[in-house]
């Protein structure tokens, strides 16, 4: 007889994705527990699913990578707290740029001079 895959629907997929995200199950305990065949079918399945979320917050992008390593749900709270931390400090930091643009910018209106720009830097896409 000849071996013929199985197939999976994605509402299958989304539930062995989440079991193995959010337990302590191995990939090859959860293959064996799903007879999910192929040692590669859980990798893709959470690729999948987690490109679909990446339209959702960083954080629970990170979250789900971090979950994926096996962290403690202490270190994922910690993880969170750093990327809010640093979230707010990258919006100061392009505050901080807009206001140095319009400094500038009023400084050459007002002195009508033009004050030399780094042609090194890279500007920020938006």
């Amino acid at each position: 007889m000849k071996y013929r895959p199985r197939k999976f629907n994605d509402s299958f997929r989304r539930k062995v994705v989440n079991e193995y995200l959010t337990t302590d199950i191995t990939q090859k305990e959860i293959s064996s527990k799903y007879d999910i065949k192929g040692s590669n079918n859980l990798s893709r399945w959470c690729q999948k699913f987690e490109n679909e979320h990446q339209s959702e917050s960083t954080s629970k992008s990170v979250t789900l990578e971090v979950m994926k390593s096996k962290k403690s749900p202490k270190d994922v709270k910690k993880l969170t707290e750093r990327i809010k931390e640093l979230e707010g400090a990258l919006e100061e930091a392009e505050l901080r740029a807009i206001a140095y643009k319009k400094l500038v910018e009023n400084a050459e209106k007002e002195l009508g001079i033009s004050l030399p720009k780094k042609s090194s830097t890279k500007r920020s896409k938006k």
